[in-house]
């Protein structure tokens, strides 16, 4: 062994050797060994950092997407609930009276100016006869509702969304393509980015016609306009690659007006090629900067439901981004290898060294040689040894894991089992009473007192080991409802029992009060795994956060009732409740008041999550400086759809 170490050197005698050109050529050749690894290893280190920074910059373009679709998706569903709310009324309205609405009657008029003051997006509502013709138009200009004289009324019947919407069914909305407005054929100005709304008006004694309300989107869209960051930026294309949100103002609406040179497959083909290609999130490097693309198949120009892919929402870094990750990836990287290669001459010009002077030393480590391999032989014992106790601790570890888990069980066992071992010594005890008699004389009564006492223990004995099985059973109901996923019917009182159960020295430990109110007429067809997280990431929060230290006779009273196919679940305590801040966010991840202590706010928000997607059900939440109660209400019979995962 000590002869290979030193094999570089030769086996020259050590003092016909020449140490210096020695020295050099063995430290040459250690350097040109690892000095390409070092270098391997940077450039990988270099890719990696490039890539983390650009993945949390990818993510924050994600992010802004998603939100942009939010934000319009929430924009669309109340201006389709605002057009249905106005249909719904004109109907009423129309049903109440003698006679049917007139088209363009006073009491519509007045529905409609109605309607645009109460809704601050909503300028332009009217009604179109089947032919297309405006027969009543209201628009709203500086905070001042207009009604559009009778000569002013022109015919929309070749407008593109007039033609769609005829295909509608009764009862139904049409949303428009989103479009700048345009009226007497001219695009209005300033620029109003609207989309339409379409209702038919086919009501008893009234002539058919079409309800339309025009609604603005300026403010959303300026919003994300500007509000993107720095580091890269917000584009919106409709099915044709038409500009709908770009940076630069000028180059959206292209095909409106006369610019069709503004488009995603005039500016950016490869870009435009890979969004046609069919996957609906993707990503290219095009034109030095990285764009991601999501396409949307939304309600806008939809009839039959068959949604197509007609919006584009796109997200590119900014120029020169790109550049700017890579200079501060190399300003991380260059120091840290110009540190790793000084240190790394250094530890070789040292290896070298000392094995010189190990070469000069050779000969008087030759006669210490059987030493040496003695030590190593006591080394190796030593390393075994060592690692039957490093297998002994991984053991132990296991078993006080193991044992952790069973705590809870042993600590429930403990007073049934106790009084099992109680029972049984007095019994042995009786026995004993019972030979001693029977040597010296047994009465009847003895025998009697003895038979009676035997059989109120063995009663005793019974009813704890029934408490023993009780226990396990209801650990093993517990662990089996967490490990699956399945509808069961069952009844919500035993589901809680066995939670109960479960955290009894929890709730012991703090002193808290539970009473529970659940009739056994509560059965319920639906997840009692998930029920029984529900309840006891409730009943925990009520625990750690409703009674902290001090608080004089906690309660937490638990009752549920069942009305119409519906279980409301109440977990109320009178604790000391919620701050208004912080229950207006308090189903909102990572919301808590108890981060110091180890809590992720993650409780709640998951509560919510299972009650409203898996049970199908709504959850709320009152709350005052006497307590805090939660409602949750599901239905007594959870319906899943096949697609459902």
């Amino acid at each position: 062994m000590v002869e290979n170490k030193y094999l570089i050197l030769g086996n020259l005698p050590a003092e016909t050797i020449p140490h210096d050109l020695i020295f050099w050529q063995a430290l040459a050749r250690r350097l040109l060994l690892f000095i390409p690894l070092l270098i391997l290893c940077g450039l990988l280190g270099y890719q990696f950092l490039f890539d983390l920074r650009l993945s949390r910059i990818e993510e924050q373009m994600q992010g802004e997407s998603t939100l942009f679709i939010a934000k319009l998706s929430q924009r669309l569903g109340a201006h389709i609930d605002v057009t249905k709310l106005l249909y719904a009324d004109l109907a009423r309205r129309n049903q109440n009276r003698s006679l049917p609405i007139e088209a363009n009657s006073p009491m519509m008029v007045e529905l409609f100016r109605e309607f645009l003051t109460a809704n601050s997006n909503m300028y332009q509502l009217r009604w179109l006869d089947d032919n297309g013709q405006e027969r009543i138009k209201l628009i709203k200009h500086n905070k001042q509702i207009l009604v559009i004289p009778e000569d002013k009324l022109v015919d929309k019947g070749h407008r593109d969304y007039f033609q769609a919407a005829k295909d509608i069914g009764l009862g139904n909305v049409y949303l428009s393509q989103i479009n700048l407005n345009v009226e007497y054929g001219q695009v209005e100005l300033p620029f109003r980015i609207t989309v339409r709304t379409i209702m038919r008006t086919e009501f008893d004694g009234m002539q058919p016609g079409y309800l339309v309300a025009n609604f603005q989107l300026n403010s959303l869209l300026d919003t994300f306009r500007h509000g993107a960051s720095e580091q890269f930026q917000l584009f919106v294309a409709d099915a044709t690659g038409n500009w709908l949100l770009h940076p630069e103002p000028t180059k959206e609406w292209g095909n409106q007006l006369n610019h069709p040179e503004y488009n995603i497959s005039n500016a950016y083909t490869e870009l435009w090629q890979t969004i046609q290609s069919g996957e609906r999130i993707g990503s290219v490097n095009t034109n030095g900067r990285l764009w991601r693309y999501m396409s949307l198949e939304t309600e806008l120009n939809n009839i039959a439901g068959a949604y197509e892919k007609n919006f584009f929402v796109v997200t590119a870094l900014s120029s020169g981004t790109l550049n700017d990750i890579r200079l501060r990836t190399l300003v991380i990287i260059i120091p840290v290898m110009l540190l790793l290669i000084s240190y790394i001459v250094w530890a070789k010009y040292r290896i070298v060294t000392d094995q010189l002077i190990a070469h000069k030393l050779y000969v008087d480590l030759q006669k210490q040689r059987q030493q040496l391999q003695h030590s190593n032989q006591e080394l190796a014992t030593n390393l075994e040894t060592q690692r039957l106790m490093q297998d002994e601790l991984v053991e132990t570890r296991k078993l006080s894991s193991l044992g952790m888990m069973v705590a809870g069980v042993a600590h429930e066992l403990n007073t049934p089992i106790g009084a099992t071992l109680i029972t049984i010594t007095t019994l042995e005890q009786r026995l004993s009473a019972m030979d001693e008699l029977v040597r010296t004389g047994l009465t009847k009564s003895a025998l009697e007192e003895y038979l009676q006492g035997n059989r109120q223990g063995f009663e005793l004995t019974l009813r704890n080991l029934q408490r023993c099985a009780e226990i396990l059973q209801s650990f093993k109901r517990l662990a089996i409802d967490r490990a699956t996923l399945t509808l069961e019917t069952f009844a919500l009182a035993d589901n809680l029992r066995d939670l109960l159960l479960s955290i009894t020295p929890k709730i012991k430990r703090r002193g808290v009060s539970v009473q529970v109110d659940i009739g056994a007429d509560i059965i319920l067809t639906s997840y009692p795994g998930i029920i029984s997280q529900v309840l006891q990431n409730l009943i925990d929060n009520a625990i750690d956060h409703g009674f902290p230290i001090g608080v004089n006779n906690p309660i937490l009273k638990i009752s549920a009732t069942k009305q119409q196919g519906k279980i409301n679940i109440e977990l109320c305590d009178n604790g000391v409740g919620i701050d208004d801040e912080v229950r207006e966010t308090l189903f909102d991840p990572f919301v808590t008041t108890g981060r110091s202590e180890g809590n992720t706010g993650l409780g709640l928000h998951l509560v919510h999550n299972w009650v409203t997607q898996m049970l199908k059900g709504k959850i709320s939440v009152t709350s005052s400086d006497h307590g805090t109660c939660f409602s949750v209400e599901i239905p007594e019979k959870l319906v899943v759809e096949e697609q459902q995962n």
